[in-house]
């Protein structure tokens, strides 16, 4: 049986999914500036996550995605303030966002639970 992907990578792989396709519709004028900054800003993301399930060491390198995570969101918003993705995607895009920062968030938090590298509760969730 295959091991389960942990949420948060699946989570973001979805907003991948969603968001890419979105980036592809701002206007010429900004898509090879800020639209391919943020694909590659996203595509580092998926990347060190997929790191961290592995690394022995996580919270630096988690630290560092939720800066980056924080990054993308600022650019999604110069997006729709730039008339390059309408309010409607813009708040679908950020609640996506948002849902992926909590788990960030929470994975972090478990490594101080748990002194080493947090990767069972990579969910979010608190242990019950």
């Amino acid at each position: 049986m295959a091991k389960k992907e942990l949420d948060i990578i699946t989570t973001f792989y979805d907003f991948l999914l969603w968001v890419i396709p979105e980036i592809g519709k701002i206007p010429r004028s900004h898509r090879f500036t800020l639209g391919q900054n943020m694909e590659m800003k996203l595509y580092g993301i998926l990347e060190g996550l997929v790191e961290a399930k592995y690394a022995s060491e996580k919270r630096a390198l988690l630290a560092g995605l939720n800066v980056s995570l924080e990054q993308v969101r600022f650019q999604m918003r110069l997006c729709k303030d730039l008339d390059g993705m309408g309010v409607r995607k813009y708040e679908i895009g950020s609640r996506m966002i948002n849902d992926v920062g909590k788990r960030l968030g929470g994975w972090i938090r478990s490594l101080g639970r748990s002194h080493g590298s947090g990767g069972s509760h990579a969910t979010g969730r608190r242990p019950v």
